[in-house]
């Protein structure tokens, strides 16, 4: 994130804890607003409480109850780092099946209270400027209820977007990003028009692999190289406040330019996750993951009765006597144990378990 994005999200941030401060004196005129034929979540939404203590300059923990915490995540439109800095919890990772019905069901009841076409549902969710179409989605954000605003917006646009499954690029796909790279710059809305694709998809092809193609390192990493990718990380990590057991709050792109581009965001992304975090974490070597150890895995989520992994707490699988095993390392595993089984995606979370030898051995 660059400084000025930063500053704009620290700058948001400071703005929520007055937007609620102020919107615990609305109540009364909030019950007056009621009453509309059409659906509208005010920007008033009402809070119960907010305790707000200074602790030094710049730096604000924010005593916030449940219901003030899931007003601001489905009201505001803040950054990741904005949220964690006021104290409030969210659910990340992928979106389940049960969260995409549920938003899927919201739209339907949007389009059809407030008298929509499909066209005018097409309006509001792929307008170039999503804060003028703020009570459509702030009232998707709240049929969950756990998921930042600007998540909820994204994720539609992108599971609604005609162009979201055109299959794989090709080096004619990749020569014409070029040509109109050099046209448009970086104006990917353009772009994916022209190209018949997202536009976040044309940048993501564009910045991961297309920029820096003929710079692009290949095959085995050196030790060099896995010293440097260490060294990037903690310092980021160290000057963003950030976990560094999380991968989702490392700017994979800025590490990627900091490797001076002969890796791909992806390519830092995958060497840290699978590999040389725990390795830092462990200041020394990984112990080799067996495939006992996917039994124990497994077993661990069979018996937590979870009914979707996105609701997986995987810091609470691992214990001492069993490894050294980080979260994110235990999730890397489980998405790796997933892709062996046929048609995995279509099949719920607990009938995986149904499959393979390292699935069924637990039956």
């Amino acid at each position: 994130m660059s400084s000025s994005s930063s500053e704009e999200s620290v700058s948001e941030s400071n703005s929520s804890v007055n937007y609620a401060k102020t919107t615990m004196n609305n109540r009364t005129r909030n019950k007056n607003k009621r009453g509309s034929s059409k659906i509208s979540v005010s920007d008033d939404a009402s809070i119960s409480h907010l305790n707000m203590v200074q602790l030094t300059e710049g730096d604000l923990a924010v005593d916030l109850d449940d219901e003030t915490q899931r007003t601001i995540l489905t009201n505001r439109w803040l950054e990741r780092k904005a949220l964690d800095k006021l104290g409030i919890k969210y659910k990340k990772g992928r979106f389940s099946k049960e969260e995409k019905s549920k938003l899927a069901k919201a739209m339907q009841d949007y389009q059809r209270i407030n008298s929509l076409s499909d066209d005018d549902i097409k309006q509001l969710i792929y307008g170039r400027n999503p804060k003028v179409h703020e009570n459509f989605w702030k009232y998707m954000a709240m049929a969950l209820g756990t998921r930042p605003l600007k998540t909820v917006s994204q994720h539609i646009q992108r599971r609604y977007h005609p162009f979201n499954y055109t299959g794989a690029w090709n080096p004619e796909d990749d020569n014409e990003l070029i040509k109109l790279v050099k046209i448009h710059h970086h104006d990917w809305v353009t772009i994916g028009n022209e190209l018949g694709r997202m536009g976040t998809q044309c940048r993501d092809r564009w910045r991961d692999y297309v920029q820096y193609k003929n710079d692009k390192l290949r095959g085995r990493w050196t030790k060099e190289e896995e010293q440097k990718l260490i060294n990037i990380i903690v310092e980021i990590t160290g000057q963003n406040d950030a976990d560094i057991s999380l991968d989702w709050g490392i700017p994979w792109q800025q590490v990627s330019s900091l490797m001076e581009n002969t890796r791909s965001p992806n390519q830092c992304r995958a060497k840290w996750v699978k590999e040389l975090r725990l390795q830092y974490e462990l200041d020394g070597p990984v112990p080799k993951w067996t495939s006992y150890d996917s039994y124990i895995l497994v077993q661990k989520l069979y018996e937590s009765q979870y009914d979707d992994e996105t609701s997986v707490d995987w810091s609470g699988l691992n214990d001492e006597k069993w490894g050294p095993w980080t979260p994110g390392y235990l999730m890397n595993i489980w998405n790796h144990l997933k892709y062996t089984i046929k048609d995995f995606n279509i099949k719920s979370f607990r009938g995986l378990f149904l499959y393979s030898p390292t699935f069924s051995r637990i039956n």
